[in-house]
């Protein structure tokens, strides 16, 4: 039986030295509780501060000499033994090296009141996230009305949601939602608002696949994008798959869905999720999108295209990244590498020859990944003549930046009042010729 302990000490150390990120190395672990191992990962990254200051202690600090032990096993065995479950699961060997310096350990907590204090605010401020659990209907396996029927009979309650009145009344609403209450989303259709604190993860309907766990914000694209049933899509840099199994549910699994991803760890993540899903009208394939042929004829067909681009992952409401390196969001030289690739992407897809629509997509909040892509592709003097921006969902209360003469026409989610992840979505629509 794997260790939880070295198994989160090999997660934490990935995601410290940039490896991977945190949910991707905990669910390419072999631990089964993938639930426990995140949470223990990221506790332990949130408490970093205080763990470092605690292996400065010298006894603490000499078992880095022995070869059982590694900076990264420590914090997550000292972050359970001090702040989480203790230390009854773990191995005698790990838990009596603890044990026995329990002493050194509760001295030097003494002088870390603030310190401690001060993380513990940091954690219930950023765990106090107002979102509900959003989850859509598989329409792949079932129907809306199936789905609606199931859970009214396991005891939810069903409300349609209303649009907002108002900022204040929508997140007042959202926030007052009993315990047993299921809303109806009122953009999104078949997506539907569960209580914050609802764990839905290891509910037979989502683990067979029936209701899809995906933020209101990354259905967006989808949606908007909204291909004819049978048609063909390019979905580009696809991993995980969420908006893929969308796309192929509004679609009615017809036509054919081409999925492509760079990374082959994402792509198996990618494949995973559309078997879940039951999607079976598309065809992965792992590679750089920016030498794909896209004159080749197996793209002949392809009237729509989806691109949500590598991005900072800025809107991210929950974002674990932020337990690692908080400024590198805003780094300007990292920013500017990526709208660089986002808008050589965008303009590649462009060239598929028989598109008609495309849509354009970040989890990002920043400026340089978003409208200043969308400014790349209208200055440029050729696809101007191709295509035009449309405005993206008419009814959204939330648009682009006013600084552009074109930002109305782009939709931004917004977390603080939305409800959802940050979203920036744009789309370009083929110009008659």
């Amino acid at each position: 039986m794997l260790d939880l302990y070295s198994e989160a000490g090999k997660v934490v150390r990935k995601t410290l030295n940039k490896e991977t990120n945190i949910r991707t190395a905990v669910y390419a672990s072999n631990f089964k509780n993938k639930k426990q191992l995140l949470r223990l990962c990221c506790e332990s990254l949130r408490f970093r501060t205080c763990l470092d200051r605690i292996l400065e202690v010298k006894e603490l600090h000499d078992l880095l000499k022995n070869i059982h032990f590694d900076r990264y096993l420590l914090y997550v065995l000292l972050y359970d033994y001090i702040f989480g479950q203790g230390l009854s699961k773990a191995k005698k060997a790990h838990s009596d090296a603890i044990l026995k310096r329990a002493a050194y350990i509760d001295q030097q907590l003494g002088n870390m009141k603030d310190m401690i204090e001060e993380a513990k605010g940091h954690v219930a401020q950023t765990s106090k996230v107002g979102n509900p659990r959003y989850a859509r209907v598989n329409t792949i396996k079932w129907s809306f009305d199936e789905a609606l029927q199931a859970l009214q009979d396991e005891g939810w309650t069903i409300s349609n949601l209303k649009p907002q009145e108002n900022d204040n009344w929508y997140k007042t609403t959202v926030s007052l939602m009993s315990e047993d209450e299921v809303y109806i989303d009122c953009h999104v259709n078949e997506l539907l608002l569960f209580p914050t604190n609802a764990d839905l993860h290891q509910h037979w309907m989502v683990t067979g696949g029936y209701l899809l766990l995906q933020d209101k914000a990354s259905c967006l694209s989808s949606l908007v994008l909204n291909p004819k049933i049978g048609s063909c899509i390019f979905d580009i840099c696809a991993a995980p798959g969420m908006k893929t199994t969308h796309l192929a549910a509004l679609v009615q699994n017809e036509g054919k869905i081409w999925a492509i991803d760079k990374a082959s760890d994402r792509i198996k993540t990618l494949r995973t999720m559309i078997e879940k899903a039951g999607a079976i009208n598309v065809s992965t394939y792992c590679g750089d999108f920016l030498r794909t042929d896209v004159t080749d004829k197996r793209f002949s067909k392809i009237r729509y295209a989806l691109l949500d681009p590598p991005c900072s992952g800025s809107g991210i409401v929950k974002r674990m990244d932020q337990l690692i390196d908080e400024e590198e969001k805003t780094n300007t030289s990292r920013l500017r590498s990526l709208s660089n690739l986002q808008a050589m992407l965008l303009k590649h897809a462009m060239g598929l020859p028989n598109l008609k629509k495309i849509v354009y997509s970040t989890c990002s909040i920043h400026e340089e990944e978003n409208e200043q892509v969308i400014e790349e592709i209208l200055n440029d003097d050729f696809l101007r003549t191709r295509f035009k921006l449309i405005k993206a969902m008419p009814k959204w209360p939330h648009r682009g930046r006013t600084n552009y003469s074109f930002g109305h026409k782009c939709l931004r989610a917004l977390p603080e009042i939305d409800l959802t992840n940050g979203f920036f979505v744009a789309v370009f629509k083929r110009q008659k010729l």
